[in-house]
């Protein structure tokens, strides 16, 4: 008798409330689905709508710079190997970022990390 019990307190406990909780939920995920649908509908037909002004002044492109003409090298300007190469040395005027901290980075090999 007990299992009865038991089992029609669960039948009405579930048709009170977990099918009640389910067509609420699938109702407000259908018309939330059918809200989104004509609002996506509405925008479509909005962007076909032609604007509303009648003409439109047009202004030309901007031109763009012209490039300056392609040199010709000819074989015999280039240089294969006639002179040693000559280091190129760099100098800064300035340091592009002033760190307000100095960081030394002293890496040794046979120190492990």
């Amino acid at each position: 008798m007990t299992s009865l019990r038991k089992t029609s307190y669960f039948n009405r406990v579930e048709d009170k409330y977990v099918f009640r909780i389910s067509t609420a939920f699938w109702h407000l995920l259908i018309g939330l689905i059918s809200l989104a649908a004509l609002i996506g509908m509405a925008i479509f037909v909005w962007s076909l709508i032609p604007s509303g002004k009648e003409t439109i002044s047009a202004t030309p492109l901007p031109t763009k710079p012209t490039f300056p003409p392609v040199e010709k090298v000819n074989l015999s300007d280039l240089k294969f190997g006639d002179e040693k190469a000559q280091p190129i040395s760099i100098q800064v005027n300035q340091p592009i970022y002033q760190a307000k901290h100095q960081i030394v980075n002293e890496f040794d090999p046979d120190k492990p990390l």
